[in-house]
């Protein structure tokens, strides 16, 4: 079985893989102070939550923004699992090409859910993470991850306005029930919301532009992320939420390292538009 980890400035999600089902996922709140015990811990309880022993783990992937965390894993999997990890970077053999001016700046998170859209979706692709930035990446039939947007994000938002006002309070996001707030709470859920709805939708639309549609055909645009199932409800241009993108691109990733053939990794086949 294989252990898949995103390691987020929030939160990690870690995913179970059986072959290629997810059979179980956590989310473990990012703290960086902690040490490799603390998240062996973290890690075992929820191995035996899943009914798993830890000898039953024969794979450990690991995608990280937070290079302190990664660093911890890495040797959580050897020590722990006796486990040679993969640490998903830019020069990760995925089947995609990285067109970034320079390739080390792409986070490893942007990669994966690029491999993860190309793969499960079809090309070309747009996909949208509501996290804790909101991130938007291009994928293209051509195998090439072409490069995106990096915006603020919701609970970033959120906490810049508690934060940095005199007056205005700590707010709850919950689905507005109108357009117009009768109170402070309300006007500021309903900023948010629609705010970083039409956020998307306008980006969304402009890099829209890059795939001439006589060429490409209209871009998949997939949504995920925390704040994703909200936000999408009042998102005219998101087609499609997987919360599991993440660890599902981590899972074909770990898949084709070990497929290897005289040529190398085995590329990934976009699926048919």
């Amino acid at each position: 079985m294989l252990i898949a980890i995103d390691v987020g400035n929030t939160s990690i999600s870690t995913g179970i893989f059986a072959n290629d089902m997810l059979i179980s996922k956590i989310s473990i709140k990012t703290k960086i102070k902690q040490d490799i015990e603390y998240y062996f811990k973290k890690l075992n309880n929820f191995l035996i939550e899943s009914n798993l022993k830890k000898d039953e783990i024969t794979g450990f992937i690991v995608s990280s923004v937070v290079p302190d965390i990664t660093k911890l894993f890495a040797r959580l999997s050897k020590e722990h699992f006796n486990i040679v990890p993969l640490i998903v970077d830019y020069k990760t053999k995925t089947g995609l090409k990285i067109t970034y001016a320079t390739p080390s700046q792409v986070g490893s998170d942007r990669i994966v859910n690029a491999v993860a859209a190309y793969n499960l979706y079809g090309a070309p692709a747009i996909v949208v993470d509501c996290g804790t930035a909101t991130t938007f990446d291009l994928v293209s039939k051509e195998r090439e991850y072409l490069g995106g947007v990096i915006c603020p994000g919701i609970g970033m938002s959120l906490n810049a306005l508690y934060r940095d006002t005199a007056l205005l309070p700590k707010v709850e996001l919950k689905k507005p029930k109108s357009i117009i707030g009768k109170n402070t709470t309300q006007s500021i859920q309903i900023g948010i919301v629609y705010g970083f709805s039409s956020m998307i939708d306008g980006i969304v639309e402009r890099l829209k532009k890059e795939f001439p549609p006589k060429a490409f055909g209209a871009p998949k645009v997939i949504a995920t992320g925390g704040w994703s199932s909200l936000i999408s409800q009042y998102s005219k241009s998101i087609q499609k939420i997987d919360q599991d993108l993440t660890l599902q691109g981590l899972r074909l990733i770990f898949n084709m390292g070990m497929s290897k053939n005289a040529g190398g990794f085995y590329a990934l086949t976009a699926v048919k538009s």
